[in-house]
């Protein structure tokens, strides 16, 4: 089914007919980061993330990548171009699966731009919480949108809760082509994707499409066993750090509290980097995590490592560099 509220309630839920009768189950769900690349044959790993990152894991959305193509000119074919596959993809599953896409396309939009906790969003589109609630829950029913708390924290009872777009598409698309649909459709959309959208995407890539492919890594490794030791929970963390009484993040962190083992990881996404303040900074925020016995430390970086860099990593055994090459290795 293509509703996952009405398989799971209409068709599997407690007054169906089929209740208690099926055999098994298989959520079928968009690709990662690397099954999604092996659709993306002839691009470089910096290509690859860019397409991920703007383009998501859904199998029939990768196979409309033009390999003949650049990167920059598969996005005008697809989202500036109003006769491109993705140019009103969003919009017209809205309009399918719901009675009022005004009211959610303004909060998938405010989402977009960076409103992430309730309140935020409530103001961004000038509605109360209370209304603006029900409509976030629809959209959580239908999985566009997802709920994450600052790792650690229990969703029970924690007030930290953020809302996050789950597919990179359609983050992409309300973030650069909903606002634009006018210039677009007046035929300037290259020119739009070349002057207003491609000199942002490094900012909109960075946070958080790559943090999730970062997470997505961690994963993968953690389920072949080539983690320090076997994770059971996954996240990123955020709140406030007492020590320097500021607000702070930890974008990737897994841990085995049965173990007392923790991973703390940061992703860059960056042009110029300062790697080794950067691991140095990291390896400092284990007092944000106290309890655990062991911790580890990954650096997810865009660019190369410096000399510097690498003899840190051969000086701590704990200590590991990611590459965007790593990222895709087998």
């Amino acid at each position: 089914g293509s509703q996952i509220s009405f398989m799971e309630n209409d068709v599997l839920g407690y007054k169906s007919p089929l209740f208690g009768r099926r055999t098994a189950q298989l959520k079928i769900e968009g690709f990662d980061y690397y099954d999604a690349a092996r659709l993306m044959t002839g691009y470089g790993n910096e290509d690859k993330i860019k397409l991920y990152s703007c383009i998501g894991g859904t199998p029939h959305y990768l196979s409309q990548i033009d390999h003949s193509l650049s990167f920059e000119d598969n996005m005008k074919e697809l989202y500036f171009n109003v006769a491109g596959y993705l140019y009103d993809e969003p919009m017209m599953l809205l309009q399918q699966e719901l009675r009022e896409p005004a009211m959610y396309n303004s909060i998938i939009s405010a989402i977009a731009s960076g409103a992430s906790r309730l309140n935020d969003i409530s103001a961004r589109i000038g509605e109360d919480t209370a209304k603006t609630i029900k409509y976030i829950n629809t959209l959580l029913n239908l999985k566009i949108l997802r709920k994450e708390f600052p790792f650690g924290d229990n969703p029970a009872n924690s007030r930290k809760g953020i809302y996050k777009i789950s597919d990179n598409c359609y983050s992409f698309w309300y973030r650069f082509i909903f606002p634009n649909k006018p210039g677009i459709e007046q035929g300037v959309g290259g020119v739009i994707a070349e002057k207003n959208v491609f000199p942002n995407l490094p900012a909109y890539i960075g946070k958080p499409p790559f943090e999730d492919i970062c997470r997505q890594y961690v994963i993968r490794q953690n389920r072949q066993g080539r983690l320090p030791f076997i994770a059971t929970d996954f996240g990123c963390w955020w709140g406030n750090d007492h020590k320097e009484k500021k607000q702070a993040d930890v974008d990737v962190v897994a841990d085995s509290k049965a173990d007392k083992k923790i991973l703390l990881g940061e992703c860059k996404w960056r042009n110029n980097l300062d790697d080794v303040s950067e691991i140095k900074a990291l390896m400092e925020k284990t007092y944000l995590f106290p309890g655990y016995e062991e911790y580890y430390f990954m650096l997810f970086s865009k660019m190369p490592y410096s000399d510097a860099a690498r003899r840190l990593e051969e000086t701590y055994s704990n200590l590991k560099l990611v590459t965007l090459d790593m990222l895709f290795e087998e």
